[in-house]
């Protein structure tokens, strides 16, 4: 009894019920909103999670190919110094050698003229004639019974076009 009494009091007290029955039923409207609400974000959350791990996976995928191909322009920028420097040497090698070549050239082209005046002065010495006759002439050679220039003699197998008669 003391308890109907005091629970009287407080409903009493109370504003009126109907209006907290629409505000309890506005709340709780509220909530399952909110809850509703929350669920989506949660999906969203949960869709955005997974989409970034995804991003993730693909970065540290696309950074170890930026490693490697680092890593490759570093090795193919070392191989090209190297064969730089080999180039650099093969040139200078061949500068080497071509100039040991010219000198080379020199000296055949020395010891061929320096054979044909010994020869020649022996022809002069064994024949009894003048060594110094400018007829002589280290460009030029016999052929076919006449003298001509080294290079209008044609190589063997080769035939040089002969200067018709109208020429």
């Amino acid at each position: 009894m003391v308890m109907g009494r005091h629970l009287n009091t407080v409903l009493s007290q109370l504003p009126e019920t109907s209006k907290l029955t629409a505000e309890i039923e506005s709340l709780l409207r509220n909530l399952a909103e909110s809850n509703s609400r929350r669920q989506e974000v949660s999906l969203q959350l949960g869709s955005v999670k997974n989409e970034r791990s995804q991003l993730l996976a693909e970065r540290n995928i696309l950074k170890a190919r930026c490693r490697d191909f680092e890593k490759k322009d570093e090795d193919s920028q070392a191989a090209l110094e190297r064969l730089e420097k080999e180039l650099a040497a093969e040139k200078r090698d061949n500068a080497e050698k071509a100039d040991w070549i010219y000198q080379l050239e020199g000296y055949v082209m020395s010891q061929h003229e320096e054979g044909f005046h010994k020869a020649l002065r022996q022809a002069a010495h064994y024949f009894n004639f003048d060594a110094g006759d400018g007829r002589f002439n280290i460009d030029e050679d016999v052929y076919q019974g006449s003298v001509m220039a080294v290079e209008d003699i044609p190589v063997a197998g080769q035939q040089k076009p002969t200067a018709s008669p109208e020429d």
